[in-house]
């Protein structure tokens, strides 16, 4: 099992996560944790690391087994892929045992759905912004794997008018208004291209 085949399967496996579980959890009473199980898992993957892909697996393989296996017999599961002796995730769970990095993968090559997982390219970081630094996932980390692709550009479209307009109009903060505006026209740009914010 290589790396591309192995980011293959976890596209379409992470899709299914999302829908199954995060849309039906609040962060903070989350199964997946407060610092986000699958968060961590995506950039494992994307990273090719071995070693973390099969410590990171075994915790949200029980978690995605009880919250998705658990819930649904295997004809109406989301995992069911139309096979008496298989299914996304038992697929998912034998590829990450024989696993092998390539080191020549590039994730851009393969992927069909690139706001789903595109690889991270640039961090797209505010300039001095501290207030989310103690959180276990950034916000805009967040938004991006549990809003479709339409409703992050119209949050970020959205914030650039906000700042944008209120520049020069609340008290003496037009600097900050225009470094916010630049940083969410960043994001934009970056997932207008395909690509993944890393905060």
């Amino acid at each position: 099992m290589d790396t591309r085949t192995l980011t293959k399967q976890w596209d379409e496996l992470h899709k299914i996560i999302n829908n199954a579980i995060c849309k039906n959890y609040h962060c903070t009473d989350c199964p997946l944790g407060a610092k986000c199980k699958v968060v961590a898992f995506n950039h494992a993957i994307y990273d090719a690391d071995s070693e973390k892909i099969k410590d990171q697996w075994e915790t949200l393989y029980t978690i995605i087994e009880t919250e998705i296996c658990c819930k649904n017999t295997c004809s109406e599961c989301p995992l069911d892929i139309g096979d008496s002796d298989s299914c996304i995730l038992t697929n998912f769970k034998h590829a990450v045992r024989n696993f092998k990095r390539n080191d020549t993968f590039e994730a851009a090559d393969h992927n069909p759905n690139p706001f789903v997982a595109a690889p991270p390219v640039e961090d797209g970081t505010a300039e001095n912004a501290t207030h989310y630094k103690k959180t276990a996932v950034q916000p805009i980390e967040l938004m991006q794997y549990t809003l479709s692709r339409e409703e992050l550009i119209g949050f970020l479209k959205g914030n650039i008018m906000k700042y944008t307009i209120r520049a020069g109009k609340k008290g003496n903060e037009t600097e900050k208004d225009n470094k916010k505006a630049a940083q969410y026209r960043l994001w934009l740009d970056i997932i207008q291209e395909g690509r993944r914010i890393i905060v």
